[in-house]
């Protein structure tokens, strides 16, 4: 029973110091980074997909010895627009963009104040960066932040 509500409920810690005190507490044993686009307060249409509020988050996640999930979220920013239209095809980028970089970074912290726990960013399926795609991204972060 205890395990079902450790998969259930997992620890939302509201900051990013209080992330990593459970990490470290808890006997976090991976942190992975991923960039999330949630889609709200809209609708879709037939020309341009989803119209509506684009909120962008970084996300840190880490589970303990156990396997309790610990989840961080960091609001990265928000845009009014289309998910397929031409017109604001450039912010939407640029938006994607911008929560692969906060996530990029927010690694980096944890890999400074925890650098035994294995670290990395995940796309959405849930696979890691590949060191070419992690070169890439230091690249843009260069020329466009």
């Amino acid at each position: 029973m205890f395990k079902l509500f450790e998969k259930l409920f997992p620890l939302k810690p509201k900051s990013f110091d209080e992330f990593i005190e459970l990490a470290k507490n808890e006997g976090g044993v991976k942190v992975y980074g991923q960039a999330v686009e949630e889609m709200r307060n809209g609708a879709t249409t037939s020309a341009v997909g989803f119209i509506g509020d684009h909120l962008y988050y970084a996300v840190l996640l880490s589970w303990t010895k156990s396997g309790r999930r610990i989840i961080f979220k960091e609001r990265i920013g928000k845009r009014w627009g289309s998910d397929g239209g031409f017109a604001d095809s450039e912010e939407r980028g640029l938006s994607a963009f911008k929560s692969c970089a906060a996530v990029y970074k927010l690694i980096e912290k944890v890999k400074g104040l925890l650098p035994e726990i294995e670290t990395g960013i995940i796309d959405p399926a849930g696979e890691k960066f590949t060191p070419e795609l992690i070169q890439k991204l230091e690249e843009g972060m260069n020329k466009y932040l």
